[in-house]
């Protein structure tokens, strides 16, 4: 004889987990289980006893996709980009992709199954921004997505580093972190002071003129390969007046004939 049993809900042969079968095989129904597998477990026997229990681990569910890989500014009217997840969840047998906004995916429109962890999309003539999301199914389960936020604007890119103090005559450098989908970066920056170098990029080098010593902004902003302004970021800088000594130290009594 055969002991098979089950997690709650599932049956073998139309009876509840658990069940002793004369034959080595059972036609089991699944029901829906607290975990992501099934453990199906089964022993065999005789008039001397039971042998250890065998188990055979059947999935469920499977693991939300970890990310989508790919760029995340694309402008209208481009084809072909390819995104794509970086792994298969395990036990995972196809891939439900959906995006919003006027793209298609795999020539399919805003969604399509495929068994590839990578999808072809192609972006029309009014795309202005959208989210691609990927579900992992199986047979009997979809996932929860993972989404990609995909836009004609630029990525972040940080905010300026450098010195909020300066005098006049002298120079300092002052950048932000490259990001993506970026085309050129512009600078504004302080009355009585210019940029030397890096203007267009993410360094520049700015130059505090002999009459500087005025408060003010240091200001970028970022261009993206679609041609969309980002909202600038700013850092202040003021002149670099020396700070009050903290104290003077020597002796304070006992000085006799000038010493």
């Amino acid at each position: 004889m055969y002991t098979w049993d089950g997690p709650p809900g599932t049956t073998f042969d139309g009876n509840p987990s658990p069940y002793t079968s004369t034959t080595p095989s059972v036609a089991i129904v699944f029901g829906t289980p607290s975990t992501s597998l099934y453990s199906i477990g089964v022993q065999a026997g005789n008039g001397c006893g039971n042998s250890l229990r065998k188990i055979q681990k059947v999935r469920y569910s499977v693991s939300v996709p970890e990310s989508i890989n790919g760029d995340a500014t694309v402008c209208a009217n481009t084809n072909g980009k390819v995104y794509s997840i970086p792994s298969a969840p395990e036990g995972a047998t196809s891939y439900q992709w959906t995006i919003t906004g006027d793209a298609s995916i795999n020539g399919q429109g805003n969604s399509a199954t495929t068994s590839s962890l990578n999808v072809t999309i192609d972006f029309g003539p009014s795309w202005n921004g959208g989210t691609l999301c990927v579900a992992a199914k199986t047979s009997c389960y979809t996932s929860a997505t993972k989404c990609l936020a995909i836009g004609t604007a630029s990525g972040s890119f940080g905010i300026i580093t450098g010195s909020t103090t300066a005098c006049p005559n002298t120079n300092e450098t002052y950048a932000v972190t490259a990001g993506a989908g970026i085309a050129s970066y512009n600078w504004t920056v302080p009355t009585n002071t210019s940029i030397n170098s890096g203007q267009g990029t993410n360094s520049m080098n700015l130059n505090f003129n002999p009459s500087y010593n005025n408060v003010g902004n240091i200001c970028v902003t970022a261009t993206s390969i679609c041609g969309v302004v980002s909202a600038p970021k700013c850092r202040t800088v003021a002149p670099g007046v020396a700070k009050v000594p903290a104290s003077i130290s020597g002796i304070t009594n006992g000085l006799c004939s000038g010493l």
